[in-house]
C-alpha cells in the first residue's frame, strides 16, 4: 500500500513531527510504500528520512502559493497513492490538500489538537489593553471563530476519515461545525490515541525527589500556575526540586519571577532532550489551558514518572485512570493539584505503586498497540 504523509514541517522536533515519524517507521517496517510532503523542516534527525521518498514544496516555508499547489497535484498525479494522510497543524493548506483529494486519492485528516482548539488559544491569549481587548472580543474573535468553524467543515467534507485523538473530542468537533441535530457526516469522524515507541523503563532506584514538567514555557503551558503550586510546596518539603525542561516566550518572564519572589529550588534547563530527566524525576506536572494528547505525558508514564494533571482537555481521561496510575485534580485547583502531589511526595510506597501503574497504563500507547487501529483504517 502506497501512503503519503503531507504536513506542515518535517522533520521536526513538534509533537506531529514525532508522531508521523513513530508511525511511518512502524508502516515501512510492515512493508508499507511511505512518502512524505512538506513545506518546512528543521535540523532534526529522523530515521524515517532514509527509509521514505521525501518532498519538500518548491516555495519552501510559503503555504498555499500556485507553484506549491501545483507540485502537490502532480506528485499525486505520478505516484498514484492509495492514502493520504493530512497531518493538519492549522496552517492555511487546506485549499492543497483538497485539491490533491480531487485527484481520486483517499484522504485521511488527522486533527492533532482539541477542535476547540482555536477557542482556547484566544481565551489563553495574554490580554490586551483595554480597547484592544474589546476590538478582540467584540470583532475580531467572532470572526476567526467562524473561519475555524468554515475549514473545520471543508475538511470533514473532502475527507474519507477524519481522526481524532480522542472519544471525547468526538462532541467538540461536532459542536464547532455547527452541528446539532442531524449529521450525516459523523460515521466519517473516529479517534485514534498519539503512539509513543517501545522505550525500556528506568530503574526507580535512580529516581530523584524532583517534580518535572516538560514543555514550552509559554501561555498554553501556564509553567507560571506550576510556580505558584510550587510555592505551596516547597517550604514542606526542603529535599525537593521543581525542574523545568523546555524553553519559549515566557522564559525571560518566568526566570525574572522565580528570582524576584524568591522561588526556591526551581531548576531551569532549557530545552534538552528530555529522556534522562523522565528517568530520574519522580513526578510529572502537567496544567495546560488545552491539550490535544500531551506526547510528554505519556513518556514520562513510560519512565515511571507519576502524573498529576489538569483536567483542561477531553483526552486526558484517555491516559490517567484517577488514582490508579495518576491524579487528576479540577481544572485550575492549584490546592487540589498542590494535595495529590504532597500525597506522592509523603507516600513511597505509593508513589512506586502508580509508577508501575503508569508504566502500564502508558504501555497501551506503544506503537505495536495503536498500529492496529491504522491498518483498520486502511482496510488492511
Amino acid at each position: 500500500m502506497n501512503i503519503l504523509f503531507y504536513l506542515s514541517r518535517f522533520p521536526g522536533w513538534g509533537g506531529i513531527e514525532t508522531v508521523t515519524e513513530i508511525l511511518g517507521n512502524e508502516l515501512v517496517h510492515l512493508g508499507f510504500k511511505v512518502s512524505i510532503l512538506t513545506h518546512l523542516r528543521q535540523d532534526c534527525p529522523s530515521e524515517l528520512m532514509n527509509k521514505a521518498h521525501y518532498y519538500v514544496m518548491p516555495d519552501e516555508g510559503e503555504w498555499e502559493t500556485e507553484a506549491n499547489a501545483e507540485f502537490a497535484i502532480n506528485l499525486v498525479k505520478a505516484n498514484h497513492f492509495d492514502f493520504i494522510v493530512y497531518q493538519d497543524s492549522y496552517a492555511p493548506t487546506e485549499g492543497i490538500v483538497t485539491k490533491m483529494k480531487q485527484q481520486g486519492v483517499k484522504l485521511i485528516v488527522c486533527e492533532h489538537n482539541t477542535p476547540l482548539y482555536k477557542q482556547k488559544l484566544l481565551l489563553a491569549s495574554s490580554r490586551a489593553p483595554f480597547l484592544q481587548e474589546v476590538y478582540r472580543r467584540v470583532y475580531s474573535w467572532p470572526r476567526q471563530l467562524r473561519e475555524d468553524r468554515k475549514r473545520h467543515n471543508l475538511l470533514l467534507h473532502a475527507s474519507d476519515s477524519y481522526v481524532l485523538l480522542s472519544n471525547g473530542f468526538i462532541e467538540e468537533l461536532i459542536d464547532v461545525c455547527g452541528r446539532k441535530r442531524s449529521f450525516p457526516q459523523r460515521n466519517k469522524i473516529c479517534f485514534i490515541n498519539n503512539p509513543v515507541p517501545k522505550v525500556i523503563a528506568a530503574d526507580d532506584r535512580d529516581k530523584e525527589n524532583t517534580i518535572l514538567f516538560v514543555g514550552q514555557v509559554n501561555h498554553q503551558k501556564r509553567v507560571d500556575l506550576m510556580l505558584d503550586v510550587w510555592k505551596l510546596l516547597m517550604d514542606r518539603f526542603k529535599d525537593w526540586n521543581f525542574t523545568i525542561v523546555g524553553d519559549g516566550p515566557l522564559q525571560e518572564a518566568i526566570t525574572q519571577r522565580i528570582q524576584s519572589e524568591g522561588i526556591e529550588r526551581v531548576v531551569l534547563c532549557g530545552y534538552r532532550k528530555p529522556l534522562e530527566y523522565y528517568q530520574r524525576a519522580k513526578l510529572f506536572w502537567m496544567t495546560s489551558a488545552y491539550e490535544g494528547w500531551g506526547m510528554t505525558l505519556v513518556e514520562a508514564m513510560q519512565q515511571g514518572v507519576d502524573p498529576i494533571a489538569m483536567n483542561t482537555y477531553s483526552s486526558l481521561s484517555d491516559i490517567i485512570d484517577h488514582g490508579v496510575n495518576g491524579f487528576v485534580s479540577p481544572a485550575d485547583d492549584m490546592i487540589s493539584f498542590a494535595d495529590y502531589s504532597a500525597k506522592l511526595m509523603k507516600d513511597e510506597e505509593l508513589r512506586k505503586k502508580m509508577s508501575v501503574s503508569a508504566m502500564e497504563k502508558a504501555s497501551s500507547f506503544e506503537i505495536d498497540n495503536i498500529i492496529k487501529h491504522w491498518l483498520t483504517l486502511f482496510g488492511c
